[in-house]
């Protein structure tokens, strides 16, 4: 007898998954698989596994990625990058201490932005949803189960937290209504409050907020006022509730770092960032046209951050200026920089509006989870050179336009088939 496997939204009957499903679901569960391992067999042996990953996965997107004949923008901007990185080591000799541990980052995200500039990107997801329900489970378990984990000063707590973000928002804010997958969420999200990064908590906040609005904006009169109605009730019981899940939390979990930032009063104060912005402002402000090349963010993070030392080891590479528009500012000017950022803003304007004339809300949900997980983290962590989910972003923008433009050529050939058989009619 034989088990077929039913597209169903049910965790019990799983949805089936083709070559590119797995490929997808391997690469972005890459991080937690690691961790995992990290804490139930030892660190060398997740950093070997991780090496091992690492080179199958970049062998099977090479060949997914030649067979499918999409290499050309890969190229171009592997080409653009390192003709960038060449000119900023020359001008700034000390950044080439950080080049090859940079260079492997952005080669990493580069094959993150190659998965999701795919056309049925949204599609994959949804059919990987239940998967991640079901890999994020023992995940959670270990984490929060795991007695020789330092949850405040573990130095791991932000590959724990941004390893399974993404993963968490597809959970939480998925169209399948399936209680198993939105518990798998709910999980997910205590192991980011307890264990990991507050950074990763707010991408969860602001792509709920966003797929809110989403889908607000989607809804006719009558939905939104149900949507507001909602929301407003939603926010006066957290609100009125708030002491009292902080405290209940808090004797939950006492080494939360995340929750001890949450109730202190320096909340949005950390590592010197405040410093750092002052002091990328003030050299923008007294050379706004000057181009100082990619990475020299770092150098002057070197200097704020007085603990890091240059050396060849990669250090440096923590020192990024952890704001998204201080960073493109700062490395291309104000000109060029700005006109970054514009060309930036129009991909995401172009992808709000691909994903809201499609029906339903499964893209406008995937465009906030992006948004959420990409943008939010930028504006306070991390740097775009090196961030997976900013790839993923500018991946999911390119399968926009790759979708416009076929849908354009579709609806060309359409028009023009109307037009030849208009001729012969009048030439009969």
């Amino acid at each position: 007898m034989k088990l077929r496997r039913q597209k169903s939204t049910n965790v019990g009957s799983l949805p089936h998954l083709e070559p590119f499903d797995w490929l997808l679901l391997f690469f972005i569960n890459t991080t937690m698989l690691r961790i995992s391992v990290a804490y139930t067999i030892g660190p060398a042996a997740a950093s070997f596994l991780y090496r091992v990953i690492a080179v199958v996965l970049a062998i099977a997107i090479t060949k997914h990625a030649l067979k499918s004949r999409n290499v050309i923008d890969l190229i171009l901007i592997v080409g653009l990058y390192l003709i960038a990185v060449m000119i900023s080591i020359a001008m700034n000799p000390r950044l080439e201490s950080i080049l090859g541990v940079t260079l492997s980052k952005f080669l990493t995200c580069l094959g993150g932005y190659y998965l999701f500039s795919q056309c049925d990107i949204s599609r994959s997801l949804d059919r990987m949803t239940p998967y991640c329900a079901i890999l994020i489970l023992p995940y959670c378990a270990l984490i929060l189960s795991s007695t020789s984990i330092d949850h405040y000063n573990n130095s791991e707590y932000f590959g724990i937290s941004y390893g399974i973000v993404l993963q968490v928002c597809l959970l939480l804010l998925n169209n399948k209504h399936n209680i198993i997958i939105l518990l798998s969420g709910i999980l997910g999200t205590c192991v980011i409050i307890f264990a990991g990064a507050r950074g990763a908590f707010l991408c969860v906040v602001v792509a709920a907020a966003l797929a809110l609005v989403f889908d607000l904006l989607k809804a006719g009169r009558h939905g939104r006022v149900l949507y507001i109605l909602a929301t407003m009730v939603v926010a006066a019981m957290i609100i009125s509730l708030s002491d009292e899940m902080m405290v209940w939390l808090q004797n939950l979990m006492p080494e939360s770092r995340t929750l001890a930032r949450l109730t202190s009063e320096n909340y949005g104060y950390d590592s010197s960032r405040l410093t750092m912005y002052q002091t990328l402002w003030d050299a923008i402000a007294r050379d706004p046209f000057q181009y100082r090349g990619v990475l020299s963010d770092r150098l002057v993070g070197a200097n704020v951050w007085s603990h890091v030392m240059l050396s060849g080891d990669g250090s440096l590479a923590g020192t990024y200026a952890h704001n998204i528009f201080f960073e493109v500012l700062y490395q291309n000017g104000v000109l060029l920089g700005s006109l970054i950022l514009v060309g930036l803003i129009y991909g995401l304007v172009h992808a709000y509006r691909f994903a809201n004339s499609k029906e339903g809300s499964q893209e406008l949900r995937l465009l906030a989870i992006l948004l959420g997980c990409g943008i939010a983290q930028l504006m306070v962590s991390s740097s775009y050179l090196i961030n997976m989910h900013f790839w993923y972003l500018l991946g999911y923008v390119a399968s926009t336009f790759r979708w416009s433009e076929r849908e354009s050529n579709g609806q060309d050939r359409h028009l023009l088939r109307k037009m030849h058989s208009s001729l012969g009619d009048i030439s009969e």
